[in-house]
């Protein structure tokens, strides 16, 4: 009778790696040499070799000890350029040049990327997407702080360059299974966030390793990174919907 070794990993913040068992390996012609593990199912009396991710893990820094949660706050937009003072005795009157939506989001998105260079995706396209999200959660009752995870995970994904335009959907969607998942909540969402980010269900759940790995298995945020947007939501969260 063969004895089944089992091993747990946990990250630094808690967060469950993996969970898995190995099955001694038994043979006479490699007991005097070592031999790599080959972990996997069994199969008819085999074993299959499964795939690695190591080369998505990193050593340094986790996304957790660097996340600002007002890092990716709306720039502070300026008006000089399209306000005129008059100064007259006794008084100033200033005249603000009226600007249609498309101008405005156009120089919101030019101001955020001078800001933030390093982000591959406008503020317009993070501003959709969190709509996007919110939604989702409304339809499925989901708690606020599942909704605030999965913000805190796609900005956090957003500043370490990993979102791009091609990818925001799946991300986004993923931030949101992983921040259920992490919080245990019992409320599926995989059929609502496939229909209003109108992506496949299987390209999600094919996402969310990856996103997995992105945030180098750090699930777990403090509080003060989480309060700032649930603040948000419970108190300007009618803004989002803009």
């Amino acid at each position: 009778q063969r004895r089944v070794r089992g091993f747990l990993f946990v990250s630094r913040n808690t967060a469950i790696v993996s969970v898995f068992s190995v099955l001694p390996y038994h043979s006479q012609d490699t007991v005097n040499k070592r031999k790599t593990l080959q972990i996997g199912r069994e199969n008819s009396g085999h074993f299959t070799q499964t795939i690695s991710y190591a080369y998505l893990l990193e050593d340094g820094e986790t996304p957790v000890d660097t996340y600002d949660p007002y890092c990716l706050e709306n720039p502070e937009r300026s008006t000089n350029n399209y306000k005129t003072d008059i100064v007259l005795p006794g008084i100033i009157v200033s005249f603000l040049e009226f600007e249609t939506p498309e101008s405005f989001k156009k120089d919101e998105n030019d101001q955020f990327k001078e800001k933030w260079p390093e982000v591959d995706i406008t503020l317009s396209k993070m501003k959709s997407i969190k709509r996007d999200l919110l939604k989702v959660a409304t339809l499925r009752h989901l708690p606020v702080t599942v909704l605030c995870y999965a913000f805190v995970y796609f900005e956090t994904l957003a500043f370490s360059k990993y979102i791009n335009k091609g990818n925001r959907k799946l991300a986004a969607g993923a931030c949101l299974m992983l921040a259920r998942k992490f919080l245990y909540s019992n409320l599926t969402v995989l059929s609502e966030l496939a229909e209003v980010l109108r992506v496949s269900e299987s390209d999600i759940v094919s996402e969310e390793f990856k996103v997995l790995a992105a945030l180098k298995f750090s699930l777990h945020y403090p509080e003060s990174a989480i309060i700032p947007h649930y603040s948000r939501l419970l108190g300007l969260g009618h803004q989002l919907a803009r």
